[in-house]
Protein backbone atom coordinates (compact mmCIF):
# COMPACT_ATOMS: atom_id res chain seq x y z
CA UNK A 1 0.00 0.00 0.00
CA UNK A 2 1.27 3.51 -0.77
CA UNK A 3 2.15 5.96 1.97
CA UNK A 4 -0.42 8.64 2.82
CA UNK A 5 -1.02 11.02 -0.06
CA UNK A 6 0.58 14.37 0.71
CA UNK A 7 -1.18 17.59 -0.20
CA UNK A 8 0.36 19.59 -3.05
CA UNK A 9 0.86 23.03 -1.59
CA UNK A 10 3.13 25.84 -2.75
CA UNK A 11 5.82 24.51 -5.07
CA UNK A 12 9.15 26.32 -5.01
CA UNK A 13 11.55 23.47 -5.78
CA UNK A 14 11.03 20.29 -7.80
CA UNK A 15 13.42 17.36 -7.97
CA UNK A 16 13.35 15.19 -11.10
CA UNK A 17 15.14 11.87 -11.36
CA UNK A 18 16.22 9.35 -13.94
CA UNK A 19 19.10 7.16 -12.80
CA UNK A 20 19.39 5.19 -16.05
CA UNK A 21 21.57 5.75 -19.10
CA UNK A 22 22.17 8.85 -21.19
CA UNK A 23 19.34 8.22 -23.65
CA UNK A 24 16.85 7.81 -20.80
CA UNK A 25 17.91 11.15 -19.33
CA UNK A 26 17.58 12.88 -22.72
CA UNK A 27 13.95 11.72 -22.89
CA UNK A 28 13.33 12.72 -19.26
CA UNK A 29 14.36 16.34 -19.96
CA UNK A 30 11.08 16.73 -21.88
CA UNK A 31 9.21 17.54 -18.64
CA UNK A 32 11.40 20.52 -17.71
CA UNK A 33 9.75 23.17 -19.90
CA UNK A 34 6.17 22.24 -18.89
CA UNK A 35 7.20 22.55 -15.24
CA UNK A 36 8.80 25.96 -15.80
CA UNK A 37 5.69 27.20 -17.61
CA UNK A 38 3.31 25.90 -14.93
CA UNK A 39 5.35 27.24 -12.00
CA UNK A 40 7.16 30.47 -12.98
CA UNK A 41 10.25 30.98 -10.86
CA UNK A 42 10.40 27.33 -9.73
CA UNK A 43 13.85 25.90 -9.04
CA UNK A 44 14.45 22.50 -10.62
CA UNK A 45 16.93 19.84 -9.54
CA UNK A 46 17.81 16.63 -11.33
CA UNK A 47 19.13 13.37 -9.87
CA UNK A 48 21.06 11.27 -12.40
CA UNK A 49 24.12 9.10 -12.93
CA UNK A 50 27.49 10.85 -13.25
CA UNK A 51 27.51 10.09 -16.99
CA UNK A 52 24.61 12.51 -17.63
CA UNK A 53 25.73 15.58 -15.64
CA UNK A 54 26.91 17.63 -18.64
CA UNK A 55 23.59 17.08 -20.37
CA UNK A 56 21.50 19.06 -17.90
CA UNK A 57 20.65 22.76 -17.65
CA UNK A 58 18.85 23.01 -14.31
CA UNK A 59 19.34 24.76 -10.96
CA UNK A 60 20.69 21.77 -9.01
CA UNK A 61 22.28 18.52 -10.17
CA UNK A 62 22.69 15.56 -7.81
CA UNK A 63 24.48 12.37 -8.83
CA UNK A 64 24.57 8.75 -7.81
CA UNK A 65 25.67 5.83 -9.98
CA UNK A 66 23.11 3.10 -9.39
CA UNK A 67 24.75 -0.32 -9.48
CA UNK A 68 22.05 -1.53 -11.89
CA UNK A 69 22.99 1.06 -14.52
CA UNK A 70 26.71 1.61 -13.93
CA UNK A 71 28.62 0.12 -16.90
CA UNK A 72 32.08 0.65 -15.40
CA UNK A 73 32.45 -1.10 -12.05
CA UNK A 74 28.99 -1.59 -10.51
CA UNK A 75 29.08 -1.92 -6.73
CA UNK A 76 26.08 -2.24 -4.43
CA UNK A 77 28.12 -1.18 -1.39
CA UNK A 78 29.53 1.90 -3.09
CA UNK A 79 25.99 2.86 -4.09
CA UNK A 80 24.68 2.45 -0.54
CA UNK A 81 27.50 4.56 0.92
CA UNK A 82 26.85 7.33 -1.58
CA UNK A 83 23.11 7.20 -0.95
CA UNK A 84 23.55 8.14 2.70
CA UNK A 85 25.36 11.41 1.88
CA UNK A 86 23.04 12.09 -1.06
CA UNK A 87 19.96 12.06 1.18
CA UNK A 88 21.47 14.82 3.31
CA UNK A 89 22.42 16.80 0.22
CA UNK A 90 18.85 16.66 -1.09
CA UNK A 91 17.38 17.56 2.31
CA UNK A 92 19.62 20.62 2.49
CA UNK A 93 18.14 21.99 -0.76
CA UNK A 94 14.60 21.38 0.50
CA UNK A 95 12.41 20.13 -2.33
CA UNK A 96 8.62 20.34 -2.24
CA UNK A 97 7.97 17.75 -4.97
CA UNK A 98 9.98 14.85 -6.41
CA UNK A 99 9.14 13.09 -9.69
CA UNK A 100 10.83 9.85 -10.71
CA UNK A 101 10.74 9.44 -14.50
CA UNK A 102 12.09 5.89 -14.70
CA UNK A 103 9.72 2.94 -14.53
CA UNK A 104 12.11 -0.02 -14.41
CA UNK A 105 14.13 -1.17 -11.40
CA UNK A 106 16.87 1.24 -10.48
CA UNK A 107 14.69 4.17 -9.47
CA UNK A 108 14.96 6.84 -6.75
CA UNK A 109 11.77 6.10 -4.78
CA UNK A 110 13.57 5.14 -1.56
CA UNK A 111 15.94 8.13 -1.81
CA UNK A 112 12.96 10.51 -2.11
CA UNK A 113 11.37 8.93 0.95
CA UNK A 114 14.52 9.05 3.10
CA UNK A 115 14.97 12.72 2.13
CA UNK A 116 11.44 13.37 3.45
CA UNK A 117 10.24 15.17 0.33
CA UNK A 118 6.52 15.72 1.06
CA UNK A 119 5.14 14.95 -2.44
CA UNK A 120 6.76 11.96 -4.18
CA UNK A 121 5.49 10.91 -7.62
CA UNK A 122 6.57 7.89 -9.62
CA UNK A 123 5.68 4.60 -11.28
CA UNK A 124 4.93 1.49 -9.25
CA UNK A 125 6.41 -0.84 -11.88
CA UNK A 126 10.08 -0.34 -10.92
CA UNK A 127 9.61 -1.52 -7.35
CA UNK A 128 9.46 0.52 -4.11
CA UNK A 129 6.11 1.96 -5.20
CA UNK A 130 4.99 2.17 -1.57
CA UNK A 131 7.47 4.99 -1.01
CA UNK A 132 5.58 7.27 -3.42
CA UNK A 133 2.83 9.48 -2.05
CA UNK A 134 1.38 9.65 -5.57
CA UNK A 135 1.99 6.23 -7.19
CA UNK A 136 1.21 5.85 -10.89
CA UNK A 137 0.66 2.43 -12.44
CA UNK A 138 2.39 1.43 -15.67
CA UNK A 139 0.08 -0.55 -17.93
CA UNK A 140 2.00 -1.38 -21.09
CA UNK A 141 4.83 -0.31 -23.40
CA UNK A 142 2.91 0.18 -26.63
CA UNK A 143 3.77 3.87 -26.87
CA UNK A 144 6.94 5.90 -26.64
CA UNK A 145 8.01 6.28 -23.01
CA UNK A 146 7.48 10.07 -23.05
CA UNK A 147 3.78 9.52 -23.82
CA UNK A 148 3.32 8.35 -20.23
CA UNK A 149 4.98 11.34 -18.54
CA UNK A 150 1.80 13.50 -18.59
CA UNK A 151 0.23 11.09 -16.11
CA UNK A 152 3.00 11.94 -13.64
CA UNK A 153 2.60 15.68 -14.23
CA UNK A 154 -1.16 15.40 -13.75
CA UNK A 155 -0.48 14.59 -10.09
CA UNK A 156 0.49 18.22 -9.52
CA UNK A 157 -2.19 19.67 -11.77
CA UNK A 158 -0.25 20.03 -15.06
CA UNK A 159 -2.12 19.07 -18.22
CA UNK A 160 0.13 18.60 -21.25
CA UNK A 161 0.06 16.76 -24.55
CA UNK A 162 3.19 15.86 -26.47
CA UNK A 163 6.59 16.29 -24.91
CA UNK A 164 9.94 16.97 -26.52
CA UNK A 165 13.47 16.74 -25.12
CA UNK A 166 14.82 19.95 -23.57
CA UNK A 167 18.55 19.30 -23.81
CA UNK A 168 20.89 21.98 -22.45
CA UNK A 169 21.39 24.77 -24.99
CA UNK A 170 24.21 23.73 -27.28
CA UNK A 171 25.21 25.52 -30.46
CA UNK A 172 25.22 23.28 -33.54
CA UNK A 173 28.60 22.44 -35.03
CA UNK A 174 28.76 23.83 -38.55
CA UNK A 175 29.13 20.68 -40.60
CA UNK A 176 27.38 18.52 -43.14
CA UNK A 177 28.46 15.20 -41.70
CA UNK A 178 26.49 12.02 -41.80
CA UNK A 179 27.22 10.52 -38.39
CA UNK A 180 27.75 6.78 -37.97
CA UNK A 181 27.30 5.60 -34.38
CA UNK A 182 27.82 1.81 -34.20
CA UNK A 183 27.90 1.30 -30.41
CA UNK A 184 25.50 1.61 -27.50
CA UNK A 185 27.39 0.32 -24.47
CA UNK A 186 25.31 -2.86 -24.69
CA UNK A 187 26.83 -5.78 -26.59
CA UNK A 188 23.36 -7.21 -27.25
CA UNK A 189 22.58 -4.26 -29.51
CA UNK A 190 24.74 -5.08 -32.48
CA UNK A 191 24.57 -4.65 -36.23
CA UNK A 192 27.22 -6.14 -38.50
CA UNK A 193 26.70 -4.10 -41.65
CA UNK A 194 28.79 -1.00 -40.96
CA UNK A 195 31.76 -1.75 -43.23
CA UNK A 196 29.61 -2.58 -46.25
CA UNK A 197 27.39 0.43 -45.52
CA UNK A 198 30.39 2.79 -45.58
CA UNK A 199 31.61 1.32 -48.85
CA UNK A 200 28.16 1.85 -50.35
CA UNK A 201 27.53 5.48 -49.30
CA UNK A 202 30.92 7.19 -48.86
CA UNK A 203 30.77 8.58 -52.37
CA UNK A 204 27.57 10.50 -51.54
CA UNK A 205 28.10 11.38 -47.88
CA UNK A 206 30.73 13.21 -45.84
CA UNK A 207 31.07 10.59 -43.09
CA UNK A 208 32.22 10.66 -39.49
CA UNK A 209 32.05 8.07 -36.72
CA UNK A 210 31.33 8.73 -33.04
CA UNK A 211 31.34 6.63 -29.89
CA UNK A 212 32.87 6.33 -26.45
CA UNK A 213 35.01 3.46 -25.20
CA UNK A 214 34.15 1.14 -28.09
CA UNK A 215 37.20 1.40 -30.35
CA UNK A 216 36.68 -2.19 -31.54
CA UNK A 217 33.59 -0.86 -33.33
CA UNK A 218 34.73 2.62 -34.37
CA UNK A 219 38.34 1.96 -35.46
CA UNK A 220 37.47 -0.39 -38.38
CA UNK A 221 35.07 2.25 -39.70
CA UNK A 222 37.64 5.04 -39.31
CA UNK A 223 40.18 2.90 -41.19
CA UNK A 224 38.03 3.29 -44.32
CA UNK A 225 38.77 7.02 -44.45
CA UNK A 226 35.87 8.07 -42.23
CA UNK A 227 36.61 11.05 -39.94
CA UNK A 228 37.01 9.68 -36.41
CA UNK A 229 35.40 11.67 -33.57
CA UNK A 230 35.21 8.64 -31.27
CA UNK A 231 36.52 9.42 -27.76
CA UNK A 232 37.48 12.92 -28.98
CA UNK A 233 34.47 15.01 -27.91
CA UNK A 234 32.87 16.09 -24.65
CA UNK A 235 29.16 15.38 -24.32
CA UNK A 236 28.30 19.00 -25.19
CA UNK A 237 30.58 18.96 -28.24
CA UNK A 238 29.03 15.67 -29.33
CA UNK A 239 25.52 17.10 -28.99
CA UNK A 240 26.61 20.10 -31.07
CA UNK A 241 27.91 17.73 -33.76
CA UNK A 242 24.60 15.85 -33.80
CA UNK A 243 22.59 19.07 -33.93
CA UNK A 244 24.52 20.21 -37.01
CA UNK A 245 24.54 16.84 -38.78
CA UNK A 246 22.98 16.11 -42.14
CA UNK A 247 21.94 12.60 -41.08
CA UNK A 248 22.51 10.19 -38.18
CA UNK A 249 22.75 6.42 -38.66
CA UNK A 250 22.94 4.70 -35.30
CA UNK A 251 22.26 1.72 -33.11
CA UNK A 252 19.48 2.31 -30.56
CA UNK A 253 21.28 4.58 -28.07
CA UNK A 254 21.36 8.13 -26.69
CA UNK A 255 22.27 9.67 -30.04
CA UNK A 256 18.88 8.64 -31.47
CA UNK A 257 17.07 10.63 -28.78
CA UNK A 258 19.38 13.63 -29.19
CA UNK A 259 18.71 13.64 -32.94
CA UNK A 260 14.98 13.42 -32.26
CA UNK A 261 15.14 16.35 -29.82
CA UNK A 262 16.67 18.56 -32.54
CA UNK A 263 14.61 17.06 -35.39
CA UNK A 264 17.75 15.82 -37.17
CA UNK A 265 17.05 13.05 -39.72
CA UNK A 266 18.00 9.70 -38.22
CA UNK A 267 18.06 6.07 -39.31
CA UNK A 268 17.81 4.10 -36.06
CA UNK A 269 18.62 0.39 -35.92
CA UNK A 270 16.80 -1.69 -33.29
CA UNK A 271 17.08 -5.29 -32.15
CA UNK A 272 13.33 -5.78 -31.55
CA UNK A 273 10.08 -4.09 -32.52
CA UNK A 274 9.13 -3.67 -28.84
CA UNK A 275 12.24 -1.59 -28.14
CA UNK A 276 11.63 0.50 -31.25
CA UNK A 277 8.12 1.33 -30.03
CA UNK A 278 9.03 2.05 -26.43
CA UNK A 279 12.39 3.81 -26.77
CA UNK A 280 12.57 4.78 -30.44
CA UNK A 281 13.37 8.38 -31.28
CA UNK A 282 10.11 10.26 -30.78
CA UNK A 283 10.29 12.29 -34.02
CA UNK A 284 8.81 12.11 -37.50
CA UNK A 285 12.39 12.45 -38.79
CA UNK A 286 13.43 9.19 -37.12
CA UNK A 287 13.20 6.15 -39.40
CA UNK A 288 13.03 3.06 -37.19
CA UNK A 289 14.39 -0.17 -38.63
CA UNK A 290 14.25 -3.51 -36.81
CA UNK A 291 17.14 -5.83 -37.70
CA UNK A 292 17.50 -4.27 -41.18
CA UNK A 293 19.53 -5.62 -44.07
CA UNK A 294 22.54 -3.66 -45.30
CA UNK A 295 20.66 -2.82 -48.50
CA UNK A 296 17.74 -1.30 -46.55
CA UNK A 297 19.98 1.05 -44.59
CA UNK A 298 22.13 1.92 -47.62
CA UNK A 299 19.13 2.76 -49.80
CA UNK A 300 17.62 5.03 -47.14
CA UNK A 301 20.96 6.77 -46.62
CA UNK A 302 21.34 7.39 -50.35
CA UNK A 303 17.82 8.84 -50.47
CA UNK A 304 18.70 11.29 -47.70
CA UNK A 305 20.07 13.76 -50.25
CA UNK A 306 16.54 14.23 -51.56
CA UNK A 307 14.07 16.73 -50.13
CA UNK A 308 12.04 13.92 -48.55
CA UNK A 309 14.64 13.11 -45.91
CA UNK A 310 16.50 16.41 -45.51
CA UNK A 311 15.63 18.86 -42.77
Amino acid sequence: MPQSRGDVGTINRILLSNLAHLGDVVIATSVIEPLRRAFPGVEIGFLCGSWAVDLLNVDYVHTIDHYKHDRKSPSLWQYLRKKRSLVGEIQEVGYDVAIDLYYYFGNAAHIFSKAKIPVRIGYTSGGFGRYHTHPVDWFDCRQHVSAYYPRLLNCIGIKVEGLKGAIADVEPMKCEYTILHPGSGDARKKWDGWIELVEGIKGEHKLCVTGRGESHLTDPIAALGVHNFADQLSIREWIGLVRGARLVIAIDSAIVHIAAAFNVPCIAIYSTAEIATEWGGNSKMCLKLVQPTISEVKNLALQSSTQKYRR
